[in-house]
């Protein structure tokens, strides 16, 4: 493992992964590059605020569902379970990729120290404990300045720790986020033990 990690930081594609276990939960982390082109307005007058994030927002639910389809098309060449979308893995991979840009950084973990996890939970993913038994797994992929959502799956897909991730048989649903240049996939499942 510390072999893979060492490659991860010399690759020249910007990668990075981040592994944690225990009884609980699985993360299993990671990060690479894409930027989807956004269409200009038809209209000769400059767009109002309100109609720029009306095309942003239908921009990203366009690009989600992209890349939901290209991870899916992947998993189904390998007879693996498709994904579907989640909402609140949607908000925690947008929020960081938000942050990433902002405060220009790209890392798993941001300059305050949150991880994947706590994003993840803050978005009210998983559940709150219980007596009852479960066991959750999550992970990250990010990357930057890729030009659209097949170029950063290409790269995803071309790196073995990013495509661990995306055809993981534990991971059922995925979030994506894009903002200023940085991508982020989350994944996650939830799962009964019995």
């Amino acid at each position: 493992m510390l072999t893979l990690l060492f490659i991860a930081f010399l690759s020249p594609i910007s990668t990075q992964a981040y592994f944690r276990l225990n009884a609980q939960t699985t993360p299993y982390l990671v990060l690479p590059k894409t930027r989807p082109e956004l269409r200009s307005s038809a209209s000769s007058k400059p767009p109002t605020a309100p109609t720029l994030a009306s095309q942003a927002n239908a921009g990203l639910a366009g690009t989600r569902k992209e890349i939901l389809d290209l991870v899916n098309g992947e998993r189904t060449k390998r007879n693996l379970p498709v994904m579907k979308q989640n909402a609140k893995l949607d908000l925690a991979a947008h929020r960081h990729a938000e942050d990433m840009a902002k405060r220009k950084f790209f890392s798993h973990k941001s300059p305050d120290g949150s991880e994947p996890e706590g994003r993840i939970s803050a978005a009210g993913y998983f559940v709150p404990p219980c007596t009852c038994a479960h066991h959750f797994s999550y992970g990250e992929n990010i990357a930057k300045d890729q030009k659209t959502p097949r170029d950063v799956m290409k790269a995803w897909m071309n790196s073995k720790i990013h495509r661990d991730n995306i055809l993981n048989p534990d991971f059922l649903e995925l979030g994506v986020g894009y903002a200023g240049g940085y991508w982020v996939q989350n994944f996650g499942g939830i799962h009964r033990d019995d």
